[in-house]
């Protein structure tokens, strides 16, 4: 008897493998279940009918199942001795658990492979940890990135505004010196409306760059979306149709009225220029889950963004709308008025699934 492999029937055994506080399964060569113990029932919601028997690879999320299936070929075939994986469990609930399971082999007194045997540790909250940790080190990039950009862009807008004063005050001694009817009133025109769309462009620069500091006031979000309404839906957009949902009572937010209609103005016209088919555009306004504050949102069915254009979508100039009337300076201007509030502004959107904008403002305080 010395030497033997113990039969997983034998009651000792059956008993330690069964109270054992690491989850543990046992299968034979093809991977069809022999055993599995309460921590791993547990783990996965199952009762021990329902495992045994089975096949592992029915508890396996189909997107790792040929990876795995591959790794326990290798283990049976003596290519190796064992393996660690990171891999998706399915639970007895449909629900996807996230585990770590080191599979190695069982060999009897002859020293053949005669049974597999699974260990299982519940990965959940680490890969939750582990997200939150590269998401939170993709937003301070990008943070210290606009940073830079926007020191750069308020050095350079402060000097093209001085510029575009002087050229518009020439463009106004001209117009005042010449005839109503000269030939040149035309051309004098142009240059006093070329310069004060560049004055405009320079304003959302300045905006971008959190040069323009104005006071916070208290706005009533939901009110002043509802005045805008009449203007939205005049927005450029064909079968686009604006849908509010408005909390009916929020607290004020400590912003300026007229920058956070820019805002709204800007959010909405970008998700018209995103429906190329039309559709609905989501106007919501409620108080925000972080105390003290509250959030405006806009939502659309629209083209949506890869990761990489949500990488960049609040730098200035830069813009997915160019052929359909997009400066890129809109989403810039947004990100400069809301952080000058102390506020924050997110985008969720994957390509063809739309996207929807979040601006979170701090409630006003006297």
């Amino acid at each position: 008897m010395q030497g033997r492999t113990p039969d997983p029937t034998d009651s000792v055994l059956s008993s330690a493998f069964e109270g054992a506080s690491v989850s543990m399964m046992l299968t034979d060569l093809d991977g069809t279940i022999l055993k599995s113990n309460a921590a791993f029932r547990g783990l996965l919601g199952y009762a021990a009918d329902q495992l045994h028997g089975r096949r592992f690879e029915k508890i396996t999320h189909p997107a790792d199942l040929e990876r795995i299936l591959e790794l326990f070929h290798d283990l049976v075939s003596g290519q190796r001795a064992s393996y660690t994986v990171d891999k998706r469990c399915l639970a007895s609930d449909g629900t996807t658990r996230w585990v770590r399971v080191t599979t190695a082999v069982v060999r009897n007194h002859a020293g053949s492979v005669q049974y597999v045997l699974a260990t299982a540790e519940d990965i959940e909250a680490e890969r939750s940890a582990v997200q939150h940790l590269a998401s939170a080190r993709r937003e301070l990039a990008q943070a210290r990135r606009l940073e830079a950009i926007g020191r750069v862009t308020g050095s350079i807008a402060h000097d093209f505004g001085n510029l575009i004063n002087v050229l518009h005050g020439y463009a106004e001694e001209i117009a005042e010196q010449l005839e109503p009817s000269h030939s040149m009133q035309y051309e004098v025109r142009g240059l006093l409306e070329a310069s004060d769309r560049a004055t405009r462009l320079i304003r959302g620069l300045l905006a971008f760059s959190g040069q323009e500091q104005i006071p916070p006031r208290p706005v009533d979000i939901a009110r002043l979306v509802r005045d805008l309404l009449p203007m939205l839906r005049r927005l450029p957009g064909e079968g686009i149709t604006i849908a509010l949902d408005l909390a009916p009572y929020m607290p004020l937010a400590a912003a300026d009225p007229t920058q956070i209609e820019q805002v709204v103005l800007n959010l909405v016209s970008n998700a018209r220029r995103a429906m190329l088919d039309g559709g609905v555009v989501t106007v919501a306004a409620r108080e925000a889950s972080t105390p003290g504050h509250v959030t405006l949102s806009v939502a659309d069915h629209g083209l949506g963004m890869d990761a990489e254009t949500r990488e960049r979508i609040f730098e200035p100039f830069f813009t997915t709308h160019r052929n359909r009337g997009g400066t890129g300076m809109g989403l810039a201007s947004v990100y400069g008025i809301v952080r000058g509030f102390g506020g924050t502004i997110s985008v969720e959107s994957e390509p063809g699934q739309g996207s929807t904008f979040t601006v979170t403002l701090p409630v006003y305080r006297e």
